[in-house]
């Protein structure tokens, strides 16, 4: 049960590994995205790159039809690197959603690793409450 457990719990830690976007592994939250990243995103090129991937939803999967618009006014070439918050969260957001089958997967993997790992727990437990002398407690 400890090996089988053990294998499980691998098992989800590979399938994270592999299948969560890279930007969701490196920034713990969309605060920490935002704050080492909006100094790139001012500049105009990437702040298109940082729309384009918006509208598209993720990398690699695009939004049903419900992008949402990030307009700004005044000059393109004078982005606000405060005025990012929106549209930077909003990628974070994407990405910390996708891949759900990959997320089932490894959730699966996880919780059927720590079941197994709870059995011989909980039976090592039962065995040695039973082997315990309760009556030197009363002593």
């Amino acid at each position: 049960m400890l090996y089988l457990g053990a294998c499980s719990i691998a098992t989800g830690a590979a399938l994270y590994g592999i299948r969560c976007p890279s930007l969701i592994k490196k920034y713990d939250s969309a605060a920490a995205f935002f704050d080492a990243e909006k100094a790139y995103f001012s500049q105009p090129r990437n702040h298109d790159y940082l729309l384009k991937l918006i509208r598209l939803g993720t990398e690699t999967e695009p939004l049903a039809n419900d992008a949402p618009d990030f307009s700004y006014k005044g000059a393109i070439r004078d982005i606000d690197p405060n005025c990012l918050a929106d549209p930077m969260g909003e990628l974070y957001r994407l990405l910390n959603v996708s891949r759900s089958k990959s997320r089932v997967a490894a959730l699966v993997a996880y919780c059927l690793g720590i079941l197994l790992l709870l059995i011989p727990s909980a039976i090592t437990f039962g065995q040695v409450l039973a082997s315990f002398d309760w009556s030197s407690l009363a002593s």
